[in-house]
């Protein structure tokens, strides 16, 4: 037996065969790049590796978060109902629901609007379907505009107040 369960003629074959696909002015090339993608592979292996037996680090937010609200702030905002914030909003997305991931540490998310509205004049002129958000929800929090007077209910019993938040990094394909 050869090598990986090949015999001598069957790895004589298969040299034959990429001889007459590549040529022999390619062979060079092709066992150059193959070397490479191996050794940058293994390296990959060992710098994962030495991140798994490395003592935990310490993580550094982007900026800190932000002070604990008072409890007056947990019943609403000043900016009205969402028809009044809406209105408020000269031009923006309007997202009725996110479909993403925060990390906790850093608090960095990304994910994509699900239901949205693209608002012109105070007045939502479109659909807009699969735009992707990135930013940071520590930052963001310090961009909210207004929040909403009324909380609606958002997922089963959990109320929250809508928000108009400027600074938050729309992509559209």
């Amino acid at each position: 037996m050869g090598l990986g369960g090949f015999g001598m003629w069957e790895m004589i074959f298969i040299f034959l065969v990429v001889l007459l696909l590549f040529g022999a002015k390619k062979l060079p090339e092709i066992g150059s790049s193959l070397g490479k993608g191996i050794r940058e592979f293994k390296s990959s292996v060992r710098e994962i590796e030495h991140e798994f037996k490395a003592p935990d680090r310490q993580i550094h937010r982007s900026s800190p978060p932000p002070p604990p609200a008072d409890q007056d702030d947990a019943d609403g905002g000043d900016g009205g109902d969402l028809t009044a914030m809406t209105a408020a909003l000269d031009r923006g997305l309007y997202i009725q629901r996110f479909s993403g991931s925060v990390d906790p540490a850093s608090g960095d998310f990304s994910g994509v609007a699900k239901s949205a509205r693209w608002v012109e004049g105070g007045a939502a002129v479109r659909p807009v379907r699969e735009v992707l958000l990135a930013g940071n929800v520590f930052d963001l929090l310090h961009k909210i505009l207004s929040l909403s007077s009324d909380n609606p209910v958002v997922m089963g019993s959990l109320r929250a107040p809508w928000a108009l938040v400027d600074g938050v990094s729309v992509t559209a394909g």
